[in-house]
């Protein structure tokens, strides 16, 4: 994912300074190769037999998510640049909230079971 991160960004970032697509359609075009590869290496990690080329799809699924983070990762840079380290930390902390609250929901809903 390392490689595909630094790779995803710099030809987002070649992309956007050539001019050659908006920004929004960059956006887009990486969340969708991004989302798309993954879900593809995952369906064919499914479909095989042989545990090297599951592993391998599940190294390659993992990678593509690299893509979709120049899609949805910088969002917060495209719309509020000055503020983006605090802005991405609220979303983040409001994310993780879900994640601490989403056990103790399931507890209390679920005691009878």
């Amino acid at each position: 994912m390392v490689v595909t991160v630094l790779f995803g960004g710099r030809l987002a970032d070649y992309i956007l300074t050539k001019n050659v697509l908006t920004v929004t359609t960059v956006r887009k075009l990486f969340n969708t190769v991004g989302f798309m590869g993954e879900a593809i290496f995952l369906f064919v990690c499914a479909m095989v037999d042989d545990q090297v080329l599951a592993i391998a799809c599940l190294i390659c699924s993992a990678g593509m998510s690299g893509f979709s983070l120049s899609g949805f990762n910088v969002n917060t840079l495209d719309i509020a640049p000055r503020y983006a380290g605090i802005l991405m930390g609220f979303a983040n902390g409001l994310a993780n909230l879900s994640g601490m609250v989403a056990p103790t929901l399931i507890e209390h809903f679920t005691k009878t079971h």
